[in-house]
């Protein structure tokens, strides 16, 4: 008995953390320019200080930012995309309210969460090297 209630409280945290992880990675959609002009600024002193990987990745930021503005200012419409986001973010965080409840009843939302975290794989797979969209790639 003491053993099941301490395992309903550690998978209570677990879900408790996802969902809190779900609902900041939504809130972060929001704000994408303020935030990406931020990255690149921290990003600058990580460059000096670890110059093989740095210049690479602060190339990919000032590219990713010049994006972002670029697709603000000319087509502000494509924000709707990232608010979207945000809020599918915050539905499914939602959607765990009921495995907080009861765990052992809901235990096919857990199954649907995972599912959807495989299925995001093959779409993110296409972000190859070969379109120069990476930071990984040594800068020259």
């Amino acid at each position: 008995m003491k053993h099941e209630r301490f395992l309903l409280r550690r998978i209570r945290l677990l879900i408790g953390l996802f969902m809190t992880g779900t609902v900041l990675s939504g809130l972060t959609a929001f704000p994408l320019d303020w935030e990406v002009k931020i990255l690149s600024k921290m990003v600058i002193p990580f460059a000096r200080v670890f110059p093989s990987i740095g210049a690479g990745l602060m190339n990919w930021t000032l590219r990713v930012l010049e994006g972002v503005v670029l697709t603000n200012l000319d087509y502000p419409f494509m924000a709707y995309g990232t608010d979207w986001l945000a809020f599918g973010h915050i539905v499914i965080a939602l959607a765990f309210i009921g495995v907080l409840r009861d765990p052992l009843r809901n235990v096919w939302i857990v199954e649907w969460g995972m599912i959807a975290c495989v299925l995001v794989i093959p779409p993110g797979h296409d972000l190859r090297a070969d379109k120069g969209d990476t930071f990984l790639l040594a800068a020259d």
